[in-house]
């Protein structure tokens, strides 16, 4: 009630009608206008003895924790309701709600696509051309194997179903992106295998090319 005695008295200002009754002189003549009376907010009542606590408003401010409740595959933007956690009521009316809206942290390993998630997994160029088996860890932890088939180009999506981000009861896909990624630096063994892969294609490597272009330098060829 916003009483410390819980007693109310009608307004002194309005008289306990709610309306005050501004008159307003002008060249033109006094116009009077009527209005909410802003000592009583219109209800003709006000405290006998108001409240220290809450100064005869009927309500004090308070701070508390509570448990929020964040359902599977909440997405940014998104607003929880908390039913009666908002702005006190006047004088006893019901509670308001709390609105709050949720922020999904970025994630170094997936991005989102709506339900589905997109990661990307490196694999060499002979593994994108022979073809292999890459194992990934889904966003719950879990380890899964993925195949990537022979011929594989770099920028390709593999889609594994199921294991999105679950919403109400369904579940999106994984993306996997496929990078394949170049040595910078061969030599031995692995470096003679490219060139023989290039001389089978019917190429020539760069250090017969320069050879070819040292000696005919020298011949004047």
């Amino acid at each position: 009630t916003g009483s410390e005695n819980r007693k109310q008295k009608n307004c002194p200002k309005c008289g306990g009608s709610g309306q005050i009754r501004q008159q307003t002189q002008t060249p033109f003549g006094n116009f009077v206008r009527q209005g909410v009376c802003d000592a009583c907010h219109g209800r003709g009542k006000v405290a006998e003895k108001p409240c220290p606590a809450c100064r005869g408003s009927g309500h004090a401010k308070v701070r508390r924790k509570v448990s929020v409740h964040i359902p599977a595959g909440v997405d940014t933007g998104n607003r929880l309701r908390l039913e009666g956690y908002g702005e006190a009521g006047d004088h006893g009316a019901q509670n308001g709600d709390l609105y709050i809206e949720v922020h999904v942290r970025p994630d170094a390993r997936f991005v989102r696509d709506s339900d589905n998630l997109g990661m990307k997994v490196q694999v060499s160029p002979a593994q994108a051309t022979l073809g292999t088996v890459v194992e990934i860890e889904t966003i719950d932890g879990r380890k899964l194997e993925v195949k990537v088939p022979a011929g594989t180009q770099a920028g390709k999506r593999l889609r594994v179903s199921g294991e999105g981000i679950r919403r109400r009861g369904r579940y999106g896909d994984l993306l996997v992106l496929i990078e394949v990624i170049i040595p910078k630096n061969i030599h031995g063994e692995i470096k003679e295998l490219y060139e023989k892969i290039l001389d089978l294609e019917g190429h020539k490597s760069k250090s017969e090319s320069d050879k070819k272009g040292f000696f005919e330098s020298i011949l004047g060829g």
